[in-house]
């Protein structure tokens, strides 16, 4: 064991001395930063009677959490509605020249300018139920005409649209209808807006945590090949046995912690800027068609779960194509290249399988609007969603790949050079 605790510690050594390891990973960690801090750094732009007010990003995000404050805790039904109504009320909108326009004046002939500069502030502190509205309906007007039983009628008519979309069956369709039964209505609002990004900010720490590994452990396997020292290695006492799973252990151990890393370097600043408040808050508040019964802290817990179990697989991956190619140049380029391929295609949902396959793997199975895939995987007839079953199926394609890759670096045999 000692012997192996060597190898495993001298396996590390060897990543982290690389200097293309600590180039690649200080890039990444100013990006996570940066993703992190972005916000605060633009300028937003207010419209109050016709003047403009340009304040800081920090400043429009403790405005607009100010604003929800005065809401947070109330309930999304006619009361609420009826609220937003008097603030909007005479405001429709319109689509000219593909820009969003309200048609009307703010101030109408019946009211004075100090009771539409009042309405405008309300419009200001409502802004995110209007918002609400019009993402649940498609429609800018809505709210003039919508109730409670009218909104959440329309957020199950789109719920149930969707699903005829992805070709659900009956017993699919009787799984969602039992969760949906166990979800509080009507929704009561909370302000979850840092968690939310973070959420947000996975689906992009994702992609590049898989950067991260193609590039600094293509070489773990490949670098005996390429110097030539694998004949002396496999001729050792522990080069065929201890020596792979040291190997295996710390490449896996540098992805975890690579990942980690970039997580925390988004995630601090996030929280910091945009608070930890709405960990409790529902899922539907972000997520309005989705039918889990699931805060938004739960849903970080597990999309992280899903993040960290797509670092061991894609560290797995790089390290099996390093011994299988020989080649750290060939393994990045299939890392890479698969990664932007499966971000710009598109499979549509009509082909059920294939479809569902694809939304499974490791650079596709991220992001808030995950939840809104019905579409679940029956296992001896206990169904699973895509994100449930996603860390089970990354950790058994890891251990295929594992057992396949023992056996070629077990049997590879040195050519004549």
């Amino acid at each position: 064991m000692n012997n192996f605790g060597t190898m495993y510690v001298f396996e590390l050594k060897k990543i982290f001395k690389r200097k293309i390891v600590w180039i690649t990973l200080a890039v990444m960690v100013l990006i996570s930063i940066f993703m992190g801090v972005a916000e605060i750094l633009s300028i937003n732009t207010y419209v109050t009677e016709g003047d403009e007010t340009e304040i800081s990003g920090y400043e429009a995000i403790k405005r607009e959490k100010e604003n929800d404050l005065t809401i947070i805790g109330k309930k999304i039904d006619d009361a609420l509605l009826s609220e937003v109504k008097d603030a909007y009320k005479g405001i429709y909108y319109t689509t000219y020249s593909e820009e969003r326009v309200a048609v009307t004046g703010n101030i109408s002939s019946e009211e004075s300018v100090e009771d539409a500069k009042k309405r405008i502030k309300e419009q200001e502190r409502l802004s995110k139920i209007y918002l609400y509205v019009r993402r649940i309906t498609g429609d800018d007007n809505a709210i003039h005409v919508i109730d409670e039983d009218g909104l959440y009628e329309e957020r199950m008519k789109n719920i149930q649209e969707e699903m005829t979309a992805q070709e659900l069956t009956e017993g699919e369709r009787a799984y969602w209808q039992e969760r949906e039964e166990a979800i509080t209505k009507p929704f009561t609002y909370g302000y979850a807006a840092g968690w939310e990004l973070v959420l947000g900010e996975l689906y992009s720490l994702n992609s590049m945590q898989l950067l991260v590994i193609a590039i600094c452990l293509s070489t773990l396997f490949s670098e005996e090949h390429v110097r030539k020292t694998d004949q002396l290695i496999l001729c050792s006492r522990y080069g065929k046995q201890k020596l792979y799973f040291a190997k295996l252990l710390a490449g896996i151990t540098f992805a975890l912690c690579s990942a980690f890393v970039l997580l925390l370097c988004s995630l601090v600043p996030t929280l910091l800027i945009y608070g930890t408040d709405g960990f409790d808050v529902a899922l539907q508040i972000y997520a309005p068609m989705a039918c889990w019964d699931i805060t938004m802290g739960q849903a970080v817990l597990l999309m992280l779960l899903v993040y960290l179990a797509a670092a061991v697989l894609n560290s797995v991956i790089s390290m099996f194509l390093s011994e299988a190619l020989r080649n750290s140049v060939a393994v990045m380029g299939l890392m890479t290249g698969g990664m932007f391929l499966t971000l710009v295609i598109m499979i549509p949902t009509k082909y059920r399988v294939i479809s569902q396959i694809y939304e499974l793997l490791p650079t596709t199975i991220m992001g808030l609007w995950k939840f809104s895939d019905y579409r679940l995987i029956n296992i001896f007839g206990g169904y699973f969603t895509n994100l449930q079953f996603a860390p089970i199926l990354y950790v058994i394609c890891s251990m295929v790949l594992i057992f396949v890759g023992t056996k070629l670096y077990r049997n590879y045999q040195v050519s004549g050079r």
